[in-house]
């Protein structure tokens, strides 16, 4: 809803500056269940952008590979 906010965490892919480690165990994995693929948070941004959504910022996790998180907010009016 206007003024709402959304938070998303998932592990996520190091996007133009790859995490091997991360990177590469997520590609395989969504390769081998067949389920998306792992994205960015250049990304997830891009798609929170094009869905209304500002101020989105970046929180990386100290383990990529587990978890990372983006907020983001729709303006209130």
């Amino acid at each position: 809803p206007p003024g709402g906010r959304v938070i998303i965490s998932e592990p996520m892919s190091g996007g133009a500056r790859p995490d091997p480690a991360t990177d590469v165990y997520f590609a395989v994995y969504t390769l081998a269940m067949q389920t998306g693929r792992t994205r960015s948070a250049a990304d997830i941004a891009d798609l929170l952008a094009a869905a209304g959504f500002t101020a989105v910022r970046s929180l990386p996790g100290p383990r990529p590979y587990v978890t990372s998180a983006i907020t983001a907010e729709r303006s209130a009016g």
